[in-house]
């Protein structure tokens, strides 16, 4: 809402429309960091497939639309590319927006944590805790691993201020979506007994939004060992 409000003045106040356009830049930019990791990651392999992947998901939509799904995926990439690089500080810059953005940036946490202790880890050659604790490490840590709570505090002073409560934002989605936060496993056992409730109309669209989550969990587990261990954490 911050970047929509302020490119609507310079497209004549049409927030729709700078909406539109903030969200399709973050897609172009999340686009250009899934190339970009892809290349770092598997040298040699072309990255089609992997953005066919994310713009033919049948929830994909959401990315070039007003909503922040596609900016969190731009910042999350670029977190994950910077934090495979070892760049602590511009990933912790890039969690702490991420953050700013949407609650969900709490999957970067373990990523986070696990490529620091391993990456220091190797380094040291057989020093191995001894090198998480030089001051240089200890600030780079303490950025990386307090960028998201920093985040998340931010955003609620915000909203404290600006409305009168920090958690004016969970209360919305329950008040006007009915929406809630439920664990994973939940969330998919609501979405199986839910194809038998909703109307006629919209069962095939349910069934759709199921494969497609089923078949993302499938590759998840299928990456296990294969992928770096932080890109498992994250999925």
């Amino acid at each position: 809402p911050v970047l929509t409000r302020a490119l609507g003045p310079l497209l004549g106040g049409h927030l729709l429309l700078a909406g539109m356009v903030v969200s399709n830049l973050a897609l172009l930019a999340a686009l250009t960091g899934i190339v970009l990791l892809v290349r770092q990651e598997y040298p040699g392999q072309a990255p089609l497939l992997s953005l066919v992947l994310v713009v033919a998901y049948p929830l994909g939509f959401v990315l070039a639309t007003t909503y922040s799904e596609a900016l969190f995926l731009a910042l999350a990439t670029f977190c994950l590319l910077f934090t495979r690089r070892g760049q602590w500080r511009v990933a912790a810059g890039l969690a702490f927006l991420a953050a700013l953005t949407r609650p969900s940036a709490i999957v970067l946490e373990l990523p986070l944590a696990w490529e620091f202790v391993s990456q220091h880890r190797s380094r040291a050659e057989g020093m191995a805790w001894r090198a998480l604790l030089q001051p240089r490490a200890l600030v780079d840590g303490g950025l990386a691993l307090l960028s998201i709570p920093a985040g998340y505090a931010v955003f609620m002073a915000f909203l404290a201020v600006r409305f009168g409560s920090p958690l004016v934002g969970a209360r919305a989605h329950e008040l006007f979506n009915d929406q809630h936060l439920t664990p994973f496993w939940q969330t998919l056992t609501l979405m199986i007994g839910g194809l038998e409730r909703v109307a006629p109309e919209w069962q095939a669209m349910r069934a759709v939004d199921l494969g497609a989550v089923l078949a993302v969990l499938a590759i998840s587990i299928a990456g296990i060992g294969r992928a770096p261990v932080a890109f498992s954490l994250y999925s």
